[in-house]
């Protein structure tokens, strides 16, 4: 293979792989993410729940945080507004998308609050004020 071709080759190699990547997120971002979110987790956790706090960036989920918090009979609300508040603050970027979910072994069940970005951010500043860093993948 000639030098032209042979750097026409590496350049549409570089291309499609590029293309392959589906995230929001490099894959460094995304484990240190992961780490921030677990962290998070660790820092909240308590007796009585389940408090569960993870990044997903991948092919069909883009830059998201989920926390969900599992119990037999508690009051949720107190966890999740404390780990909403955690994830809103922290440093966590890309940011897309927080879910917010209880699950709450009752008659009434649990409840899923999604908060995306940008267009609850400002609803989120005003609540727990300014992020350290942006929010969306655009960002």
């Amino acid at each position: 293979m000639t030098g032209s071709g042979a750097r026409l080759l590496v350049a549409l190699s570089l291309v499609a792989v590029a293309g392959c990547s589906n995230g929001a997120a490099s894959p460094e971002e995304s484990e240190v993410n992961q780490d921030l979110a677990a962290a998070i987790a660790h820092d909240l956790a308590g007796p009585g729940y389940d408090l569960e706090v993870s990044y997903v960036d991948d092919a069909s989920t883009r830059a998201k945080v989920v926390v969900e918090v599992a119990c037999e009979a508690c009051r949720p609300g107190p966890v999740l507004d404390q780990a909403l508040e955690a994830v809103w603050t922290s440093e966590i970027t890309p940011l897309d998308t927080i879910t917010v979910r209880s699950k709450v072994a009752s008659p009434l069940g649990g409840d899923t609050v999604y908060y995306r970005m940008p267009e609850d951010a400002a609803a989120l500043e005003r609540r727990f004020g300014a992020r350290p860093v942006g929010v969306g993948s655009g960002e």
